[in-house]
Parts: C-alpha cells; structure tokens; sequence
C-alpha cells in the first residue's frame, strides 16, 4: 500500500496527494495507462511513451516533475476532483486527492475507462 512518501519524497518535500493508494487501486490504474498507451497510439498513430506530458481526450497524463517546482498530478480526467500523483514511476509512493471508498474508486475507473474508449474511437 502506498500510504506514505517515500523517503526521497519526504527528504527533497516532493508534493504528495493527501491519501496514499491502497495496492489494488495502483493494480487499476496500471490497466488505465495501459488504455491510455493504446488510445494514444490510436488518436496519434505514434507510442507514447510515459515521458512527456499527453492527453486523450478528457484524460491527461503528465510525469514525474524532475524539477524544484510541483509538477502538479500526474494522471486526471476533466471534470472529477479526483488526481493521482505518484514518485518518478506510476505506483511509487503514489497518493490521491480524495480518499474514496472501494465503490467510489470503481466507479472513477469506469468513468476513466468510457472515456478514454470514447476518445479512441475512431472519427467519421
């Protein structure tokens, strides 16, 4: 479970979400970039490789901030309050705005879902 930063975060006051991600809710949002990757490929008909700043339609992604500035979340749809931030990779000493309940994450997940598979369709 990603409850607490971890030592780099809380040594160099790297920006963290205010709750920490439980292990099954990292397991989903694995399977989101996953989507994301494959409808990014679809909408640009290039790979996305997780290093530089995307969006698919009303979901972003953005890296890990090397810099001293808060890179701001890592990993959002529009429209929900909802933001996951993460260490340098995604699931490392990840965290989230919100402390959903297990219903609430799954229903973030489906939303996340329909939207990127709406965004990938493709356009007449």
């Amino acid at each position: 479970m990603s409850k607490h930063a971890t030592i780099a975060q809380s040594l160099f006051g790297q920006p963290t979400g205010d709750y920490g991600t439980p292990e099954w809710v990292d397991s989903m949002l694995n399977g989101l970039l996953d989507l994301f990757d494959t409808c990014y490929w679809n909408v640009n008909q290039e790979q996305f490789g997780r290093h530089e700043a995307a969006d698919v339609g009303p979901v972003h992604f953005r890296p890990y901030s090397w810099g001293e500035e808060d890179g701001g979340p890592n990993f959002w749809i529009d429209g929900d309050e909802q933001q996951i931030r993460w260490y340098k990779h995604p699931g490392r000493g990840q965290s989230c705005a919100i402390d959903y309940t297990p219903e609430q994450w799954i229903a973030w997940h489906d939303a996340v879902r329909k939207a990127l598979w709406a965004a990938c369709e493709p356009k007449p």
